[in-house]
């Protein structure tokens, strides 16, 4: 492995903490609190994420299914030149 490529220097000194913490933990209670609220922040980045990417599936799924098939066909037509 080539060590100068690695990144152990830009990483915080609390994240190796984490990762190197026993079970049950041994940090005080703010610490933890702390992780946590970390943990909540990204967790609540990716599900935003997700909703976005959802919504757009349920657009993109309902142009593409129309009652009349006819009717569908002609519009993913006319989408396809007018993206061209």
């Amino acid at each position: 492995m080539d060590t100068r490529l690695s990144h152990v220097e830009s990483v915080y000194t609390d994240k190796l903490d984490e990762e190197f913490d026993s079970f049950p933990t041994s940090q005080s209670a703010d610490i933890v609190k702390m992780r946590y609220g970390r943990l909540r922040s990204v967790a609540g980045r990716i599900q935003t994420v997700v909703g976005d990417m959802e919504t757009q599936g349920e657009r993109f799924q309902a142009l593409l299914s129309w009652r009349d098939p006819r009717a569908t066909f002609l519009s993913v037509i006319f989408f396809l030149f007018a993206a061209v």
